[in-house]
Parts: structure tokens; C-alpha cells; sequence
């Protein structure tokens, strides 16, 4: 996709307006949000938006979802907490018909993905025996969000096996979490496996490299951190689309977010050789003085 750069070489948001987007919704919508919906859809819909809690990283993922809507019907996977709120923001801010946006009930309630633009169900309603994640696996939607991502941190549970085949499959990937990954590198993979699949290569390819993988007395540990720089120059100067910004004031432009002992805040001459290992290797980065551009977990 082509995409028109606005001031800055940042993607000119106005270029995105859905038809099935409200005017109002692009009125109520801040320029950080309007951003984030460019910068979402630039990355053809597979986008992990890492904004701090209170930001509006809902709204952008509306924003993203309806500019893909002939990729409908879509699934969005949510904690029990914000099921009414997604429901109620969609029927708000969109032009979808209201019956056509269903919300499963149970596990057993398969009738809720028949008709339907968008698909909302909970974390809690996938089991490895519910009704509905068969049927969702079957209906492989092309439009996956799942919103508080950092519930599929964990590469080996069973929620993240379930939605596993769904996210493989779907031809766009949006992730929302405020905390991708509270304390170490290994928490990042599921998701970024899920909107860059090709990026680290495999689980074991990607522990060994980023979190210091070695066999300990109970199997591998995977607890660590290794090569964090070159993560973070992989992470800049690659396709993965990961877009974090703390609340403004927080943090002056020239600082790195961290993730606990893993990530931290680098100094200036830090950044410089970021950029020194991008230009070896013969790819420049537009991006790498734009700090935080990538806000990889909590902040501390």
C-alpha cells in the first residue's frame, strides 16, 4: 500500500477514512490516535499498539478494523471486564448494522458467528472442550483482534494453544496491551509471532538468541536476557509494527522505554550505536532518534 507521508515522513491519517467510520469518529479522534489508525493500517493490519492505559487504543483498533472491513467478519478477543464497552463504542462510532455485531454468551453459544461483521468473545469462554473455539477455528476469521495481548504472554497455555491456529491464519493481527511483556524478553514472542510469524523464526530459535535460553534442572530456562540491543535495533528497522507512547510528559523524546531488567534507558551514545549497527548492515532508520517510539512493556 502506498501511504502519503504527512509532516515528519508520518503517515497521513486523513488518507484512511472508512466509509463505515462516522464523521464524529474522526472528530472525537486526538492526532496521536489518528497516527496510530495510519501507522496500523501502513502495516496492512498487523500492528501491536503498546499505548499506556487511557490512551484510546480501542478507538484505533476500530479505526484499523473498519478500513479492513472486506476482510469481515471479524473476532475480537477481550477480557470479560470491556466486553459492553467494545460493543458499545462499535454501534457508537460505526456504520455496522447493530444484529450483526454479536457477542458470544457461552461456550456453547456457536450461533453467535453466524451473520456476523464482528465477533466479540472473552478470554474466559476458551477452553479446550468449548464448543465455540472449534467453531472458531473452523470459521478462520481474517480479521483477529485481541485486545489486552499480554494474556497470550505465556507460550505454552492453553489459551495461547487455542488461539494459535486463528491467529496463523488471520490476514490481519491487531494486538492491543498498555504491558506487552511485565519483565522479560520471552513474553514478547507469542505476540510477536503472531503479527511478524517469520521475524524471530522459531520459539527455541528466538529464546536462544533474546532471553539466554539454556537447560537447567527442569528443562530449558527461558528466564533471561541476551542481546538486547540487537532486539531493539530488529524490532526498529524491521517490518514488525509495534507502537507504544506513554502519557505525554512522562518522558522526554531522547529516552528509551524498558522492560524490566532486560530493556533499559540508554544514554545518548547508546543510540548512536544503534544507528551504527543499522547502517552496517545497510539499512538505514528513519525512526531510531523518534524514542519512544517502541514502548515494550510497563514503565518504570
Amino acid at each position: 500500500m502506498s501511504v502519503p507521508p504527512a509532516s515528519g515522513g508520518e503517515p497521513n491519517s486523513d488518507a484512511f477514512r472508512s466509509s463505515l467510520l462516522s464523521d464524529q469518529f474522526y472528530r472525537r479522534l486526538m492526532p496521536f490516535q489518528r497516527d496510530g489508525i495510519a501507522f496500523g493500517i501502513k502495516a496492512q493490519g498487523r500492528v501491536l499498539l503498546a499505548d499506556e492505559m487511557g490512551l484510546g487504543k480501542t478507538l484505533q483498533a476500530i479505526g484499523i478494523m473498519l478500513h479492513f472491513h472486506t476482510d469481515f467478519p471479524a473476532l475480537v478477543v477481550l477480557p470479560s471486564s470491556v466486553k459492553f464497552s467494545w460493543a458499545n463504542e462499535l454501534e457508537r462510532w460505526t456504520k455496522l448494522n447493530p444484529k450483526r455485531i454479536k457477542m458470544v454468551r457461552s461456550r456453547a453459544d456457536v450461533e453467535a458467528l453466524r451473520d456476523a461483521d464482528v465477533v466479540l468473545v472473552t478470554y474466559g469462554m476458551l477452553s479446550a472442550t468449548a464448543p465455540v473455539v472449534e467453531a472458531l477455528q473452523r470459521a478462520r476469521p481474517h480479521v483477529v483482534v485481541l485486545d489486552e495481548s499480554h494474556s497470550i504472554k505465556n507460550q505454552n497455555s492453553l489459551r495461547n494453544q487455542l488461539l494459535s491456529p486463528i491467529l496463523k491464519q488471520a490476514k490481519r493481527v491487531i494486538l492491543l496491551s498498555g504491558t506487552p511483556a511485565l519483565a522479560r524478553p520471552v513474553e514478547l514472542y507469542p505476540q510477536l509471532s503472531a503479527i511478524a510469524p517469520s521475524l524471530f523464526g522459531t520459539y527455541l530459535e528466538y529464546a536462544r538468541r533474546f532471553c539466554n535460553a539454556h537447560q537447567g534442572r527442569f528443562g530449558w530456562d527461558v528466564s533471561g536476557a541476551s542481546n538486547v540491543a540487537e532486539l531493539h535495533v530488529k524490532l526498529q528497522v524491521s517490518d514488525v509494527s509495534l507502537l507504544g507512547r506513554p502519557r505525554p510528559g512522562r518522558f522526554s523524546s531522547s529516552r528509551f522505554l524498558r522492560v524490566g531488567l532486560a530493556f533499559w534507558e540508554p544514554p545518548r551514545r547508546a543510540l548512536d550505536t544503534v544507528k551504527g549497527v543499522v547502517q552496517q548492515a545497510g539499512r538505514r532508520s528513519d525512526r531510531s532518534n523518534e524514542c519512544p517510539l517502541l514502548c515494550l512493556c510497563s514503565v518504570y
